[in-house]
Formats: C-alpha cells, structure tokens, sequence
C-alpha cells in the first residue's frame, strides 16, 4: 500500500507539470515608457537607425523597429483563415541580419524569436523595420506575446476594436495590452501558474489524491480481513471433520 501512495504522490507532480514544466509568472510593473514615447502612431517602417539597437524591458527599441504594416492587409484579408501563411516571409537571412542589428552575436536554442512587431494576423509586415529579436524570459516574453496578437486579433474581427488601433496598440506597448488582459487569456502554449495559486492548486491534488489512495486502503484492507475471515473458517471446518 505504500507503494500506491508513493506513486500517487508522484502523480501529483506530474499532473501540475503535465504541459511539460510549471512557469510561475510573477506579477509585473508595466513600463512608463512604451516603444513609442512621443504617443500617437508610430512612424511605420522608418528606422533611424540600424546597428547598436537595444531591447528594453520587454520592449523593442523603436529607432530600429517601430512597426510596419502592410496597406493590403485589411481587416477583411486578416480574419481569414490561414491569411498569414500566405504572407510569411522571413527567411534566416533575414533574421541573421536582425540579430546583428540588436548586436546579438550569439544565442541558445528557444532564447529569442525574431518576432513581428505588428504581427501578421494584425497586418504586419516582414521588413526589417517590423522584427526584433524577442526574449522567451524573463517572462512576459514572446509567448506571452502571442496571446496579446490573438486577443487584438479576436476583438478586430469581432468589431471590438478597429484594426489601426490595434496596430498602434501592438506596436507602442504590447505589454500594456498583455497586464490588461484576464489571466485566463495570457495563455501562450505553455502551462503558466499564477503564484498565489500554486499551493491553492496542490492543495487541491494532493487531497484528492490523498482520498482515492485512502479508499484504496480501506478496500484492501477489507479484503485482507475477508481473507483471514475464510482462512480461520476453513480451519474449523477443517478441525471438526478431522
């Protein structure tokens, strides 16, 4: 029996941890300061320059990627279905020439992505002035970043917000927009805790766990007690006849 407690125990881990690893996203201070700090729209496609760029705080640097977008891509082209694959574009020329503008001469597997600024699904385009090379951590990262694309994405098609706002929004601060958003939305693919709810999560496991493997016990217990029940019956049966 306590083998099966043991390895109920061990389930207990494996179900917190079923999308591969727990990420416990600490609560985050949205910048002051977004990609663009003048305010308004971005100037699309202009780069003022291109060598020495640096990411701050989870924010591209708006001299060398303040967003582009396509003027094909309307609201009408981007809620079809698979629109950005018919427009992807990136190829690893392209996101070499990206790393060397933000003087990334090295990296590990999964570190960045050479991500759209504006993203396709909001009518981004594929120019230099629209990729930056976006951390996975510290978090919010560019997984994270891909809930505010589809939450931005759902509203325009929807008619919640018009998609030049969402446009501006993206580019200027798409961190602002992610603090913004339910928790239940900042789901990106991985599996994300809040912090406060992961003992509130275990808790929760481990006692209903704790219950079946009890029931368990008081089964085999029960059977353990027929067992000897019927033995010690069958002795006397066995005596009287002898």
């Amino acid at each position: 029996m306590k083998k099966v407690i043991w390895m109920l125990g061990l389930l207990t881990v494996f179900t917190l941890s079923s999308c591969g690893s727990v990420t416990i996203t600490l609560p985050n201070t949205t910048p002051t300061t977004g990609n663009n700090p003048t305010g308004g729209e971005p100037h699309w496609g202009v780069q003022t320059k291109t060598s020495g760029c640096r990411a701050n705080g989870g924010l591209s640097d708006s001299a060398c990627t303040p967003g582009a977008i396509l003027a094909t891509a309307t609201k009408e082209a981007i809620c079809q279905s698979g629109y950005a694959s018919t427009v992807r574009n990136v190829p690893t020329s392209v996101k070499n020439q990206v790393y060397a503008e933000y003087d990334i001469r090295s990296h590990a597997p999964g570190q960045y992505e050479v991500d759209h600024l504006v993203s396709l699904e909001l009518g981004g385009s594929n120019e230099l002035s629209n990729l930056w090379p976006e951390l996975a951590s510290p978090q919010p990262g560019f997984h994270e970043k891909d809930s505010v694309e589809n939450d931005l994405h759902s509203q325009v098609c929807s008619g919640a917000m018009a998609l030049k706002e969402a446009q501006i929004e993206i580019a200027t601060n798409w961190l602002a927009v992610y603090q913004k958003m339910p928790h239940s939305q900042r789901s990106s693919g991985q599996c994300h805790l809040n912090k406060k709810n992961v003992p509130e999560a275990l808790l929760f496991e481990s006692k209903a766990l704790l219950s079946r493997s009890l029931a368990m016990e008081r089964e085999v217990g029960a059977l353990d007690d027929a067992r000897v029940k019927a033995e010690a019956t069958r002795g006397q049966q066995g005596g009287r006849l002898s």
